[in-house]
Order: structure tokens, then C-alpha cells, then sequence
């Protein structure tokens, strides 16, 4: 399952949540993938700070990556 820039996303990856609900604007927060629905392209994001668990969908995910995570991927 791809992320809205096309990057992998793997289990605990740190990422940024955009989900606009409810047609509101909405306030990127860091998450951690805890669950993967492939079926309906969604993952499960556990917030860092504060806040429930939510199922949101992968396009509205990026993926946070550092230096070691490029080359382990094998993006440049």
C-alpha cells in the first residue's frame, strides 16, 4: 500500500495525517500505522501525542522517512 507521494508504507512507520473530516479544515498530526486494510486501502493511524485511534485512508497518509529508511527502501 502507497502513500499519497507513492512511498511504501510499512507497519509503525511515523507519518502525517491530513484528514479533513466532516468537510472542516484539517490539522496534519503525526501518527504511527498500527493496522493495514488492504482491501480498502486503509491504515490504521495512532496518534503521538494525544487522541484515538482512526482508520484513514492511505492517500491521506505521508510517510515520514530519515536517511537510513531511503536506502533500506532503495529510493534515492
Amino acid at each position: 500500500m502507497y502513500d499519497a507521494n507513492g512511498h511504501e508504507i510499512q507497519m509503525h512507520d511515523r507519518v502525517i495525517v491530513n484528514d479533513g473530516r466532516y468537510g472542516q479544515q484539517a490539522t496534519p498530526y503525526e501518527a504511527t500505522v498500527r493496522d493495514f486494510s488492504v482491501y480498502h486501502k486503509m491504515v490504521m493511524a495512532h496518534p503521538v501525542t494525544k487522541g484515538e485511534n482512526r482508520w484513514v485512508r492511505a492517500s491521506q497518509v505521508t510517510v515520514l522517512l530519515n536517511d537510513d529508511a531511503y536506502e533500506e527502501r532503495g529510493i534515492e
